[in-house]
């Protein structure tokens, strides 16, 4: 009897340990996999700060201000953005067409007096109680899901 119980409580122990090791073996995974994620993150933020240098950044920017003034839903709003980025009037003509051109509506938009901190723009309205924010770290987390299940596909993942 003495003899069943140690091999009893080995076996269980055994057990034990196995499900401790099986545990801490798939916590080192996934610390692994959001560590790789992370590093692709921020690359993907690298690459939208890169986006600046582009000749076509102005048109990139157009249509942020477009898809900001969309999300804000207002015939008419002012767009902020940082002193770095480069938009003028010509950039919210472009916007406002971009705008039309996908909803067959008019919007009126104009430049602001403020500059914001951060790449991208910020859209309010002309009363100012309401604003679409469309700067990089908003977008990263608008998409980040989006972004998360990409990164999640082009990974080698073991479950």
């Amino acid at each position: 009897a003495e003899v069943r119980s140690r091999e009893e409580r080995l076996a269980a122990f055994e057990a034990h340990a196995s499900g401790v090791i099986h545990s801490e073996q798939r916590h080192i995974a996934l610390k692994k996999h959001d560590r790789l994620i992370n590093l692709a993150m921020q690359e993907v933020r690298k690459s939208l700060a890169a986006i600046a240098e582009r000749p076509d950044y102005d048109d990139i920017m157009a249509g942020w201000i477009a898809e900001a003034a969309l999300g804000l839903g207002k015939a008419e709003a002012v767009v902020a953005f940082s002193a770095e980025d480069r938009i003028d009037e010509k950039t919210l003509a472009k916007a406002e067409k971009i705008f039309r051109e996908n909803t067959s509506n008019e919007v009126r938009l104009h430049l602001s007096q403020r500059h914001i901190q951060g790449q991208g723009v910020v859209v309010s309205s002309l009363d100012g109680k309401s604003a679409y924010n469309n700067q990089v770290v908003r977008r990263l987390d608008r998409y980040d899901r989006e972004v998360r299940e990409i990164l999640e596909k082009s990974t080698c993942r073991t479950k």
